[in-house]
């Protein structure tokens, strides 16, 4: 059996050959782990800002309620009123 010419190698000079190999998957991993932290980070806020403007169209709609039929009764109490 004859050795692989990379036996004969000093290791030094291996993992010289092997660094850029492993700066790029390195990257691409440290990459790929933002992308992922993002996505999950925009749906998280996207999840909470859905939930407050839900809220909010709560609380206008309980305000439009209450100004409508404040209107309304005021618009009876003047109809009803004895000038009229």
């Amino acid at each position: 059996m004859t050795p692989s010419p990379l036996v004969k190698c000093k290791p030094y000079f291996k993992l010289r050959r092997l660094t850029p190999q492993f700066r790029i998957f390195n990257l691409l991993v440290y990459i790929s782990f933002r992308a992922v932290m993002a996505a999950v980070t925009g749906l998280i806020l996207s999840f909470i800002l859905g939930i407050l403007v839900g809220f909010l169209e709560l609380i206008v709609s309980v305000l439009q309620a209450y100004v409508f039929t404040l209107l309304t009764a005021t618009y009876i109490q003047g109809s009803l009123a004895a000038e009229h």
